[in-house]
């Protein structure tokens, strides 16, 4: 629904802001809604939401999310390398989780042109080296 009717939900964006209390399948949800209503306008906002999200206990919302950054990067074409470039500071998480998870949305999101970010295919390629 909040992909068909975009405009009804918008003015209450904040609404849908993930609570540290909510059940993960609440925060799923949430993100799943803030994603559909990501545009040019408010898309800074959410990624700035999206980056405290990322520090939560709950790991398979920090995947969620992760993956939330990535549908953002596809959908909306003027951050793509900004959430690139976040995700590949990710890729120095203590936690292997995140790790893993930004490795295999960078590599989507790489996919799609790969020519213009040879400097990130580079150092993802000297990163490995760091891999156990």
């Amino acid at each position: 629904m909040s992909i068909k009717r975009r405009g009804m939900f918008e003015p209450y964006l904040k609404s849908f802001y993930i609570r540290s209390t909510d059940p993960t399948q609440i925060k799923i949800l949430k993100l799943e809604v803030l994603t559909n209503l990501a545009n040019e306008t408010n898309i800074s906002t959410i990624l700035r939401e999206f980056q405290t999200y990322i520090r939560s206990m709950d790991k398979d919302f920090v995947a969620a999310t992760i993956q939330a950054i990535g549908r953002c990067a596809t959908n909306i074409g003027r951050v793509r390398d900004t959430c690139l470039n976040g995700l590949v500071q990710l890729l120095s998480n203590r936690d292997e989780l995140v790790v893993a998870e930004s490795v295999v949305v960078i590599k989507k999101l790489l996919q799609m042109q790969p020519s213009q970010h040879s400097e990130i295919i580079k150092h993802m390629a000297k990163l490995t080296d760091n891999i156990q």
